[in-house]
């Protein structure tokens, strides 16, 4: 019988080849990938906000967002995209000398300009079919609100 679950040693083991992989991907690849993911969660967010600028009720509408949020990152999951935060943790096979430091600053570049382009067309996408118009301006405004607060967070709060 195969055994479904990974020993504390296994999941370090797997963590490490899996960062050095992700490390040595082609450029093409980091940015195809980024884009995908950038674009992922762009959607998810707006999607997030779509679906919550109206509700009154605050633990409602938070915990709506956080399901329909998470649909970005299970799609950045199933299809092995790049998202800069996962890949953060190229930090260990680094540490354990297993990549260059280079390859994992070179995969952090390219993976955040990717992460960065995709999460633009969304915006733009979103901007140009006169989405935030909706409910006469309220998801312009909820939008705005939003990125406002997120914006003005201090490092540790962010």
């Amino acid at each position: 019988m195969e055994k479904s679950f990974l020993a504390p040693a296994e999941i370090l083991e797997a963590l490490l080849e899996s960062g050095d992989k992700k490390a040595r991907l082609p450029v093409s690849k980091l940015l195809v990938l980024g884009i995908l993911a950038g674009a992922f969660i762009a959607f998810a967010a707006e999607g997030s906000n779509v679906a919550i600028h109206t509700i009154p009720s605050l633990g409602l509408a938070k915990a709506l967002a956080g399901t329909l949020f998470a649909t970005g990152l299970i799609l950045v999951v199933v299809a092995g995209a790049e998202l800069f935060t996962g890949n953060c943790l190229i930090v260990a096979p680094c540490l354990a000398g297993r990549t260059p430091w280079h390859l994992m600053l070179r995969n952090w570049f390219y993976v955040y300009i990717g992460n960065l382009i995709g999460s633009l067309f969304i915006a733009i996408f979103i901007l140009l079919s006169g989405q935030l118009n909706f409910s006469g301006g309220m998801l312009g405004g909820f939008t705005i609100q939003v990125a406002a607060y997120k914006t003005g967070l201090n490092f540790t709060n962010a």
